[in-house]
């Protein structure tokens, strides 16, 4: 029974990570720039994020509402670090794309969860992830190809 219960909300804490990636990613830039007031500001304000929206989600959905809060709490952070970022660094962000493959990984976590999981869907939807991003693929594995073999 653990383990179902388990299943159900750490789909939804991968998406948390991604975020959690991104602005650590960020937060290096931050250090970088001496911009110490700035990593702490917004993580104040994602804990605060998190802890309004776990005392909401909690009660009505427990553990996936706690998961929810987290996801919620890593996209406000992000935002917020994107946007201070673009005051003393250029950087090429394809942001529309990007955010239309974010809203395509929370569909994917929300089919897996529905009856049946979807399958078919969810491929479509890695398939369409794979194709948007193949240029980057495709240099990512060039590279690597090139430095190992």
């Amino acid at each position: 029974m653990a383990v179902l219960i388990h299943s159900v909300y750490s789909s939804v804490l991968l998406i948390s990570v991604m975020f959690n990636s991104l602005t650590s990613f960020q937060g290096g830039l931050f250090s970088a720039a001496k911009e110490s007031k700035t990593i702490a500001s917004t993580t104040i304000l994602s804990a605060v994020v998190n802890t309004v929206l776990n005392a909401i989600f909690i009660p009505v959905w427990g553990a996936v509402g706690a998961a929810m809060a987290t996801v919620a709490a890593y996209v406000v952070m992000w935002c917020a670090r994107l946007i201070k970022s673009r005051q003393f660094i250029r950087m090429k962000i394809t942001l529309k794309t990007d955010i239309f493959v974010y809203i395509l990984l929370v569909l994917q976590v929300v089919l897996e969860h529905l009856a049946g999981h979807w399958y078919v869907c969810q491929t479509v939807i890695f398939i369409t992830i794979v194709f948007i991003y193949r240029s980057y693929i495709k240099r990512i594995l060039a590279t690597f190809f090139k430095n190992w073999f």
